[in-house]
């Protein structure tokens, strides 16, 4: 696959067994290996050709491998490189960012709205531009303008609402709303608090829309007080 640079998410490899131009030279289901992170077994090649399977690399890098063996003396192996989610999302020439994105650095603020790269990453924001918008999206769930996370007030219950890029899991995020009464200790989201919401429009992201707990701990006397505040906390890997 030569020098191109794939994220995870796009990388479908087929390999042609060409042992002496003898196209059927695999015989039956092969082992996935190499340095891509592909593992398990196969179906069968027909003419060749491995048919209805696709296989996604799990390790980022160049000069990535995959290997394929019948253990009856066939094997191949390609060589490619993958690229992660949030490179290809930086390097991107048709993102929309508002200006040059430069200073791509993880941790980096090259706009100073005070939200990292990475933060701009995860809730789809522009790195480029110190406008801080808020969250907005429609009742299914998908996001209408991304931004910062929102209040929301449904059903008798407040929620916090924040942007989920849909692909988080294989582009490593991991996403954490944390509630509070006094800002000194958090509680984490629990299953238990509300729903999320899903989408499944063209968007890249999605709204998360978690309700708050009925009670949290307070620092003082081992209380417990109705959260007034939440947070959202973004870690990639």
């Amino acid at each position: 696959m030569g020098d191109r640079w794939l994220a995870p998410s796009e990388a479908r490899i087929r390999v042609i067994a060409n042992e002496r131009n003898l196209f059927g030279c695999f015989t039956g289901a092969v082992a996935f290996g190499g340095t891509a992170g592909v593992t398990g077994m196969s179906a069968n090649f027909v003419n060749g050709v491995l048919s209805g399977v696709s296989v996604t690399p799990t390790v980022v890098g160049s000069n990535l491998t995959l290997t394929v063996n019948d253990g009856l003396g066939h094997a191949a192996t390609a060589t490619f490189n993958v690229q992660s989610a949030y490179l290809g999302w930086a390097s991107s020439a048709g993102n929309g960012f508002e200006n040059t994105f430069t200073d791509t650095a993880l941790t980096s603020n090259p706009d100073a709205d005070n939200l990292t790269n990475l933060q701009e990453f995860a809730f789809g924001m522009d790195p480029t531009s110190s406008t801080t918008r808020t969250l907005a999206f429609d009742l299914g769930g998908e996001v209408t303008q991304p931004g910062v996370p929102v209040l929301r007030f449904a059903e008798t219950k407040y929620h916090a609402v924040f942007a989920r890029r849909k692909d988080y899991v294989s582009a490593g995020l991991t996403y954490t709303a944390e509630f509070s009464a006094d800002l000194k200790i958090w509680t984490p989201f629990d299953s238990g608090f509300g729903s999320v919401l899903t989408a499944v429009g063209s968007s890249d992201l999605e709204a998360v829309s978690i309700q708050f707990p009925n009670t949290v701990p307070v620092q003082s006397g081992g209380a417990v007080q109705v959260p007034k505040f939440f947070r959202v906390g973004v870690s990639g890997n």
